[in-house]
């Protein structure tokens, strides 16, 4: 996806590539690691990975992994959440989710008891958690 948002600030002519990159190209290794904080180890294996299942091609002229959107938008709304099923996890505090979120609230009805929420220590609510992709430092998603 980051490729598909350094094209679209490319086309559009933004300046925000080159603001927070320095010198560095927006494509080459060092500033996606810049702009990522992943190792370039792992930015070469995930180039490997998105070129070899088609969700990025490589441009002709330039060489530069292109991203392939019809392809990214097929895994996104098919595939996710076979790579991040959600899982129920013990009670916690957190802000309600899913069918249980104050704008799907009326909408939608649910057979059980309990909500899921995604953990949030401000959170009104102490459901069940829902386990997260990854856990980041800010103290919430």
């Amino acid at each position: 996806m980051k490729l598909v948002s350094l094209q679209q600030e490319e086309e559009t002519g933004a300046d925000g590539i080159r603001s927070h990159l320095g010198a560095e190209a927006p494509y080459s290794v060092r500033g996606l690691e810049s702009q990522l904080g992943i190792s370039k180890t792992e930015i070469g294996a995930s180039f490997k990975r998105i070129l070899s299942n088609g969700m990025a091609i490589k441009d002709r002229t330039t060489g530069r992994p292109k991203p392939n959107r019809r392809n990214l938008y097929d895994f996104i709304v098919h595939g996710l959440k076979f790579v991040f099923p959600a899982s129920p996890g013990a009670m916690t505090r957190g802000l309600p989710t899913a069918f249980c979120a104050p704008m799907l609230k009326s909408a939608l009805l649910s057979a059980g008891n309990y909500i899921y929420v995604w953990p949030d220590p401000g959170g009104r609510y102490r459901p069940i958690r829902l386990a997260v992709v990854q856990e980041c430092s800010g103290g919430g998603a």
